[in-house]
C-alpha cells in the first residue's frame, strides 16, 4: 500500500512542495464532496467518482499534473501529444 510518505521519500520532494501539494489537495478534495484519491506506485490520482481526472507526480522540486479537460481550451493548460483530453 502506498501513502504520501511513500511519495515525498521516493521523489525526496522538497518541504516548500510538500506545502503545496497539501494545499493543492486540500482545494481538489473542498470542490466536491466525493471526490477521492489514490496513491499509486509512482503517481498520485484524483477521482470524480469513477473518472480519473487528475493525475500528479513528484519530482523533487516539482508537481507534475496532468488534469482531464474534455479538450476544452483552458488558459494556462497545454494538451498532451496523442491525448488531446488531457493537459
Amino acid at each position: 500500500m502506498y501513502d504520501i510518505q511513500h511519495h515525498y521519500n521516493s521523489s525526496q520532494v522538497t518541504k516548500i512542495i510538500q506545502l503545496l501539494y497539501q494545499k493543492l489537495d486540500e482545494g481538489i478534495r473542498n470542490i466536491y464532496d466525493q471526490i477521492f484519491r489514490k496513491y499509486a506506485k509512482t503517481a498520485i490520482t484524483y477521482y470524480f467518482p469513477e473518472r480519473n481526472f487528475v493525475y500528479l507526480k513528484f519530482l523533487k522540486s516539482i508537481m507534475a499534473l496532468n488534469i482531464y479537460t474534455n479538450q476544452e481550451i483552458i488558459d494556462g493548460v497545454r494538451s498532451i501529444k496523442f491525448h488531446e483530453n488531457w493537459g
